[in-house]
């Protein structure tokens, strides 16, 4: 995928676990709910997520193809961006016991 700089580009990246789910969209709003989508499909047989509450952190990536995730955000274009927001998402179904 080409990520031209003039066009807005986000990523939204969570922790779950021991691991993580992440989405990339031009809205930062589609890219929040697309990575809670995700992190449900990705973990949601392993641990319990129905109804849970999890933090999703949103990065403006505009023109950079690569993006490595680390602590506090993401590393594109050799240089460190913070994460500008971090966002609760109720993820979808009924909390399990």
């Amino acid at each position: 995928m080409n990520h031209a700089a003039t066009t807005k580009d986000y990523v939204a990246h969570t922790m779950i676990g021991a691991g993580g789910s992440w989405a990339r969209d031009a809205n930062p709003d589609k890219a929040i709910e697309r990575c809670a989508k995700i992190a449900k499909a990705d973990w949601g047989k392993l641990y319990k997520l129905d109804g849970e509450t999890i933090t999703v952190a949103l990065a403006d990536v505009t023109g950079h193809d690569q993006v490595i995730f680390g602590s506090g955000g993401v590393k594109a274009g050799g240089k460190f961006i913070p994460y500008q927001e971090y966002r609760d998402v109720i993820l979808p179904g009924k909390k399990r016991p």
